[in-house]
């Protein structure tokens, strides 16, 4: 199992590597910018304060943070609220289908299963390897804020980095447990894709819409972009009620649903 996971680690450092240095770029852009969105925004502040709260809150602002008042309420919005999900979301879905799907794709499954390792060990060190991968972007990808924030001379808050490295690495390896459950699944990559961007649009809807209608606020627990709340995370220091639970139990089952999927079923190329 170890030089499974090994080896899936020296093979994607590179990619690894290349999607952190665009993390950082995209993370510089956006300090580099503060200052000067700060001082433009606190001009208008009443023009901000006449959206409605509901639509405001369903995309991630509250009204403490609309006009920004520290780098980490600005990056909570503009970065970890849009870009930084779908980065991951591509990351996580991408090693899912390297790992399982993509040897039935490629027709060299049989070759791989054919070595002296049970399948079940072979899922766990390239589900872990994945794992690890996810983890080690999550965290450089937000840690990275601080050293940039100081080489432009703004202050931060290093507690909220360690709050929402723990926030984005629940959220992350969420989506990879899923993603990896439907690669375990179906044999063709695009399968995979489907069904995990699916699910992840279809989450993405039911929080936009659950903000919009008070009848519906209820669906917002089936979302996991309603626990993957940066602001909450950056700012409050704190989690979503419940979202520890609900990530924990979401990458804890979806892996063993995985695993015992991979090893019963079928596989034919």
């Amino acid at each position: 199992m170890l030089g499974v996971y090994l080896r899936l680690l020296k093979d994607k450092w590179k990619s690894l590597l290349i999607y952190i240095a665009s993390a950082t770029a995209f993370m510089e852009m956006y300090i580099a910018l503060y200052p000067a969105m700060k001082e433009t925004l606190e001009s208008t502040e009443e023009f901000l304060k006449a959206f409605p709260k509901e639509f405001m809150e369903a995309f991630g602002f509250t009204p403490e943070i609309l006009t920004f008042p520290t780098v980490e309420s600005f990056i909570s919005t503009e970065i970890f609220t849009f870009i930084w999900p779908i980065i991951v979301i591509i990351m996580a879905i991408g090693l899912a289908n390297i790992s399982f799907a993509g040897d039935i794709a490629n027709g060299t499954i049989e070759v791989v299963l054919a070595q002296p390792i049970s399948r079940l060990k072979m899922f766990l060190g390239r589900y872990l390897a994945g794992a690890t991968i996810l983890t080690v972007f999550t965290w450089a990808s937000v840690y990275v804020a601080i050293p940039l924030a100081a080489m432009h001379g703004i202050d931060f808050n290093p507690k909220a980095y360690l709050v929402m490295s723990v926030l984005g690495t629940l959220f992350v390896l969420s989506i990879y447990g899923i993603a990896v459950l439907a690669s375990s699944i179906f044999s063709e990559r695009g399968k995979t894709i489907f069904v995990t961007t699916g699910i992840l649009i279809t989450m993405y809807a039911i929080n936009i819409i659950s903000g919009l209608y008070d009848k519906l606020e209820s669906l917002k627990y089936a979302s996991f972009f309603y626990y993957f709340n940066p602001g909450t995370a950056l700012n409050d220091l704190g989690y979503i009620d419940y979202a520890i639970l609900v990530f924990l139990a979401v990458l804890i089952l979806t892996p063993i649903l995985g695993a015992f999927s991979f090893n019963k079923r079928d596989i034919a190329t």
